[in-house]
C-alpha cells in the first residue's frame, strides 16, 4: 500500500514514545502508519461512524498478521553477516509489533464524549473540521478544539488538517444530492483560515509550524498546522 503523503512532513518527535489520539480516523490507516512509522507509546482512533471503526479494526487485525510474518521472517539462520542483518531486521520488527499492540480504535462522537483531561501528548486530527463544522455550526467546531486543550497535556501537541472553505459549498451540495442536508453557509462565522487565530487567541495554543505536503500529492493541498498546548 503506498505511503500516505502526510507522512512524510510530521517530525517524529511529536509521536515517539507519546500517546497518540487520532480524531476522525477514517479506516484507520493513518492512525496505523504513525504508531508504525514513529513508535508510539499508544494510539487511540476513533470516529463516528461505525463502520468505519469496523474498517479500522480489520485494517490493524492485517497490520497484526504483517508484523508477524515481519518477525517470523528475521528468524531465519545463516552466515554471522546475514545473521546480523537479521538482528538489526528483529529489533524493527519487535518495536513494530510492540507498537502495534497498543493500537486502539473505537466509536464515538469526541466533542461530546468524556476523556480523562491532560492524558494525550499528541492530536491528530485530518480532514475533519469541515464536516464538524457543517453538522454543527461554529459551536460545534469550538467545543471540538476546547476538548482537544482540555485533553492535552501541558507541552502537547496537536496536529490539525483543515479543509478549505472553498470545499464547503461542494460537501453541501453533494449531501444535498444525497437527501441530506447542512445549515446554510452564511450561518458559519468561523472559516477555516482563522482557525489558527482562534486556537491561539482564545485558547491559549502556540503556533508551531505550518507543514506543506509536496505538489506532486494530490489531493493533499492544503497546509497542515502543528500548534502547542501551553505548558501551565
Amino acid at each position: 500500500m503506498e505511503e500516505d503523503p502526510r507522512l512524510q512532513v510530521l517530525q517524529k518527535q511529536w509521536f515517539s514514545n507519546k500517546r497518540c489520539l487520532d480524531i476522525g480516523c477514517n479506516a484507520g490507516l493513518i492512525s496505523i502508519a504513525l504508531a508504525l512509522r514513529f513508535g508510539t507509546a499508544s494510539m487511540l482512533g476513533v470516529d463516528i461512524d461505525q463502520n468505519l471503526i469496523h474498517q479500522s479494526c480489520r485494517n490493524l487485525t492485517a497490520a497484526h498478521s504483517a508484523a508477524h510474518e515481519e518477525l517470523r521472517a528475521t528468524q531465519q539462520h545463516g552466515t554471522r553477516d546475514s545473521r546480523q542483518v537479521f538482528s538489526a531486521q528483529r529489533k524493527i520488527a519487535v518495536a513494530r509489533r510492540k507498537a502495534l499492540s497498543q493500537v486502539w480504535f473505537r466509536q464515538e462522537d469526541f466533542v461530546t464524549a468524556e476523556h480523562e483531561p491532560a492524558t494525550i501528548d499528541c492530536v491528530t486530527c485530518l480532514s475533519v473540521t469541515k464536516w464538524v463544522h457543517l453538522n454543527g455550526g461554529d459551536a460545534a467546531l469550538q467545543q471540538l478544539f476546547s476538548a482537544v486543550h482540555k485533553v492535552l497535556t501541558p507541552g502537547g501537541h496537536f496536529v490539525l488538517e483543515a479543509q478549505p472553505w472553498s470545499s464547503y459549498k461542494r460537501a453541501r451540495h453533494k449531501v444535498a444530492r444525497q437527501g441530506g442536508s447542512f445549515s446554510p453557509l452564511t450561518d458559519l462565522n468561523m472559516h477555516p483560515s482563522g482557525f489558527c487565530d482562534y486556537l491561539v487567541k482564545t485558547l491559549g495554543f502556540a503556533f508551531v509550524s505550518e507543514l506543506h505536503v509536496a505538489e506532486s500529492a494530490a489531493g493533499f493541498d492544503r497546509p497542515i498546522w502543528v500548534l502547542q498546548r501551553g505548558h501551565s
